[in-house]
């Protein structure tokens, strides 16, 4: 295991795992303070190095960017999409050529998302001591102990990646995870969130047509990203959830069902701009209409058991966990208001599920 901490040593190191055609990959990372993750180590394993990179040591980090876009490296993760998340708020990149070995295993029968601890035991009989998982990892120096953790998070991905083709083998079920490994959907919502400007807080309208129902929560994570901050610190789930039940038609009662330390409160052009979107949306006949929506029918509640059923014994033949099927929000979304924008009514999973679905209807 080699810290790299100075120029020299990223560079030279980089050029061994730029020839290799596999890797393992990890990050380390802090968001106690903010919305996006801070990153404070890459861990980097191949079969014949094992590196972990001080993102704190000011290195020019543009050899490790590239590592990253080259597309003729896989690179194996587990449950990726914090790690993809940290690296592109840091670098505006997206890695390419990634495996999620937490994706693979739902395709190899395990009927939830398991944890990297859970897959190492099960598939290689090797312990992991999670404690230090929740470490100050912003601080320096680090411990050794803490590195070590660290590096043990990627040291196993290759193998297990190896493992789970071997289990999948080569069949329909390998292409469905090959195309779900291509279109990862949360990258274009980084992207989108990166996009972002204060003037867009101003589009009221937009966030009620657009988010009928959640828009308070949208408002608040906009903000959040916009300043950099957790979304509880602008508003809690609480305070939101009174607003929606109490209905304040005037600043004053909105103001007892806010707490005066929520950040909200403290610049006055957001908080009329918020006050603005919860006034509208009480009285917005697009939600009005909404609450009329909401109960199911008789013939609806039927629909939705007897695709759950169905769901359930496709998964289980095929041995793929059922909530990356299809979630029970889309499928009740799909029987309620026939929305062919649900994940299930495209790609792999249309012609594992989506044809049943839609002769049921």
């Amino acid at each position: 295991m080699q810290i790299i901490d100075t120029q020299k040593k990223l560079e030279d190191n980089l050029l061994l795992i730029a020839s290799e055609k596999i890797i393992g990959v990890d990050t380390e990372f802090v968001r106690k303070k903010t919305y996006w993750p801070e990153l404070s180590l890459i861990q980097l394993v191949s079969e014949s190095v094992e590196l972990i990179v001080d993102i704190q040591s000011e290195l020019d980090l543009t050899v490790l960017w590239e590592v990253f876009r080259n597309k003729k490296i896989l690179k194996v993760f587990h449950s990726c999409k914090q790690d993809i998340e940290a690296i592109f708020y840091l670098s505006d990149v997206i890695p390419i050529s990634v495996y999620d070995t937490q994706i693979g295993a739902m395709f190899c029968g395990y009927k939830e998302p398991i944890s990297y601890a859970k897959i190492v035991e099960d598939f290689l009989n090797i312990k992991l001591d999670k404690d230090l998982q929740y470490s100050e990892w912003g601080k320096r120096p680090l411990k050794k102990e803490m590195y070590e953790y660290a590096i043990n998070d990627a040291k196993y991905l290759i193998r297990l990646q190896k493992l789970l083709e071997q289990r999948i083998g080569k069949n329909q079920k390998k292409y469905w995870l090959d195309e779900e490994f291509s279109d990862f959907s949360f990258i274009e919502e980084f992207k989108k969130r990166k996009r972002l400007k204060k003037s867009d807080l101003y589009n009221i309208d937009n966030y009620i047509i657009d988010h009928n129902g959640q828009e308070l929560k949208k408002f608040r994570e906009d903000l959040a990203i916009l300043k950099n901050i957790p979304r509880k610190f602008i508003l809690s789930d609480k305070e939101i959830h009174s607003i929606r039940k109490e209905k304040p038609n005037d600043i004053n009662q909105l103001n007892r069902l806010i707490d005066s330390r929520s950040y909200i409160k403290r610049d006055e052009d957001i908080y009329r701009l918020f006050a603005n979107l919860v006034f509208s949306s009480n009285s917005h006949p697009n939600l009005v209409n909404k609450k009329n929506k909401t109960k199911l029918t008789k013939q609806q509640k039927n629909i939705i058991r007897q695709l759950d059923l169905k769901l359930i014994e496709i998964s289980t033949n095929l041995e793929i966990c059922p909530y990356i099927l299809a979630s029970k929000f889309d499928i009740r979304t799909f029987v309620q208001d026939n929305d062919a924008s649900v994940k299930f009514l495209n790609g792999w999973r249309y012609d594992a599920f989506g044809k049943l679905a839609i002769k049921s209807i």
